[in-house]
């Protein structure tokens, strides 16, 4: 009610900033007054909740894997709060030689709810992320990325049919990169024909 209302002190200009320090719901009004005139304004609802971290966007589990070389997609980590700004959020990426969340690394810059996996490196590693702010921090599943060589299929003293469908899915799957290496073979193209 405006009835039994506690007066803050200083409080006498026209406009009033409510403290956000504790939380809870706090009732506010103001009352204008001169001479023996008063005019009493409604009632401003002012709720401060704890600051919370939730996922919204989690990392896949499974296994990613790509060529040596070949430009990863983003991984993507993001969260949901209340009571704090998104400028107050941090994101950190690690990564681990373990399938965990614990002890990996922190890598240098990935500070973003985006990033790219290094390709650079033949082996299996593994990224997660986290987010924080105010003591409260929340941490995302693991996701394995896995480099491998570009594949390279080596024909000796054999007919190679350059148009069969296992040749050519292999090429079309890792994206073109396959070298061919033919040793002392015949290669053999069908015609428009067949022949």
């Amino acid at each position: 009610s405006t009835e039994t209302g506690e007066a803050i002190d200083g409080a006498i200009e026209e406009s009033f900033t409510p403290d956000t320090h504790e939380i809870g719901t706090v009732y506010y009004y103001v009352v204008a007054s001169c001479d023996d005139l008063t005019k009493t304004s409604n009632i401003a609802t002012v709720t401060v909740e704890a600051p919370s971290l939730k996922i919204n966007t989690n990392l896949n589990e499974y296994e990613v894997k790509y060529i040596q070389g070949k430009t990863a997609t983003d991984l993507t980590f993001d969260v949901e709060y209340t009571g704090i700004t998104e400028d107050e959020v941090i994101y950190q990426w690690y990564k681990n030689a373990e399938k965990n969340a614990e002890n990996g690394e922190a890598i240098d810059g990935a500070t973003d709810k985006n990033f790219t996996p290094s390709t650079d490196e033949i082996g299996t590693a593994y990224y997660y992320a986290t987010a924080s702010c105010e003591g409260l921090t929340v941490s995302s599943n693991v996701s394995t990325v896995t480099v491998t060589e570009i594949p390279v299929l080596d024909v000796t003293n054999n007919v190679v049919d350059i148009t069969d469908k296992t040749v050519y899915s292999l090429a079309s799957y890792y994206a073109k990169a396959v070298n061919i290496k033919i040793i002392g073979a015949n290669v053999e193209r069908a015609t428009e024909d067949g022949t």
